[in-house]
């Protein structure tokens, strides 16, 4: 699943066809349907994000809403904003390893845990 097919998967779960929900929530048909074919990427402006997922019954700060926004910065080929920054310099050796194909469950297992471990040693 991606940010497109989240949107898609939201209005459909409303019932609603794309001219339906662009026009009941003041979106540009053309803008959406860029946005769920993945032809664009997810808007870099709170504001204009937060409006999208109210249209899609998203209540800020829920599971759903954590979701989005993660599938919203995958989309701008960014982090979520609430990862830790910490973790980042684990990244470039799991990132390595991840693209010879030769990944683990055990090699994401440690990468938590030195995630986790770090978090907890310097709070």
């Amino acid at each position: 699943m991606n940010f497109g097919q989240l949107i898609r998967e939201k209005r459909l779960k409303l019932n609603l066809t794309l001219r339906e929900f662009c026009k009941q929530n003041d979106f540009d048909v053309a803008y959406i349907s860029r946005l769920e074919n993945d032809l664009m990427n997810a808007p870099k402006d709170k504001i204009n994000l937060a409006k999208l997922a109210k249209a899609l019954d998203i209540s800020k700060n829920s599971a759903e809403w954590k979701k989005f926004i993660d599938f919203a910065s995958i989309s701008r080929n960014q982090l979520p904003e609430d990862i830790d920054k910490r973790a980042l310099s684990f990244l470039p050796a799991f990132c390595r390893k991840a693209s010879k194909k030769n990944i683990t469950k055990e090699d994401v297992e440690q990468l938590l845990k030195l995630i986790k471990g770090t978090a907890i040693s310097e709070n």
